[in-house]
């Protein structure tokens, strides 16, 4: 078996030194990849990992240690577009029905689309009766009857059911 030798690849990546702050981007991409890839929404507190290795980091660098400087290094950005990536999701997300509700809604018609098969239309301004925590900003719905006398900007009241998204696909 072939021993490495430490040296001449300390060698090496001190030559590429200019280089190196061009896989950053990618690395970040592995940390957001790594967070959208998991089954569950991770706890806040592995937002502390990019701050123990940023430690780390600095530790090694004042040490010396160009491999484990590099390494920790590697291992920051990763976990900082991990944190973007749990960040970003926070931003986002927004209040979703988490069970069927029938209610009566007073709305205004936002967006209206009328195809060969189906017609949906997009509400904005609710108020509804029960009141529907967590409250939607807009909702969507898919209308059986004529809805040719709908208009943007037309202020509405109907009986709806309402369901939650659908949950989210996996490939495979």
């Amino acid at each position: 078996m072939q021993q490495i030798n430490l040296n001449r690849l300390t060698e090496l990546i001190q030559a590429d030194r200019t280089r190196w702050f061009l896989i950053s981007p990618l690395l970040i991409e592995i940390g957001i990849t790594i967070y959208f890839n998991l089954s569950s929404e991770p706890g806040w507190g592995l937002l502390l990992i990019p701050i123990f290795l940023g430690a780390s980091y600095g530790f090694f660098l004042l040490k010396g240690y160009l491999l484990a400087t590099l390494l920790s290094a590697a291992m920051m950005i990763i976990a900082l577009g991990f944190a973007a990536g749990q960040l970003r999701q926070s931003n986002v997300e927004a209040p979703v029905l988490d069970k069927k509700v029938k209610v009566t809604l007073e709305a205004t018609v936002d967006t209206i689309f009328i195809g060969e098969k189906k017609r949906r239309v997009i509400l904005s301004r609710i108020s509804s009766t029960p009141e529907i925590v967590p409250q939607p900003q807009k909702v969507q719905l898919n209308i059986r009857t004529d809805a040719s006398h709908l208009e943007p900007g037309m202020r509405v009241s109907l009986n709806a059911i309402l369901l939650p998204p659908p949950s989210p696909t996996h490939p495979g």
